[in-house]
């Protein structure tokens, strides 16, 4: 430190004291924005920790719902019957969108009469 060239401010004592004001409160609002990560990162950690446990949880209802299934006497179904049900679901899906469409198109024509 011998060898720097130092230099010195002199400041007004209502200077020093804003200086030191906006010092202080800048060093604790980092202290409560170090805070705020510190909980956010708990936070993280905590919820990481759950969706394991929900997936692991998922994993294990789903194997317990396989072994029931399995567990279930098979019955023997025409291949004429499992295959009307597809197309009867196919059909049902159809007609919602049908049924959809009519309405939006019904609710246009509403709003075009009311003007």
């Amino acid at each position: 430190m011998k060898n720097q060239n130092l230099i010195h401010v002199k400041l007004e004592e209502g200077e020093a004291l804003e200086a030191k004001r906006n010092l202080l409160t800048s060093e604790e609002n980092l202290l409560e924005a170090i805070q705020s990560m510190k909980r956010y990162f708990a936070l993280k950690n905590k919820e990481s920790k759950l969706k394991i446990r929900f997936s692991k949880n998922i994993k294990e209802i789903s194997s317990s719902i396989k072994k029931i299934e399995n567990s279930f006497p098979e019955i023997n179904k025409p291949p004429i019957l499992k295959k009307t049900r597809e197309v009867g679901k196919k059909e049902t899906i159809k007609d919602k969108n049908l049924e959809t469409e009519l309405n939006e198109i019904r609710d246009k024509l509403k709003a075009i009469s009311n003007r």
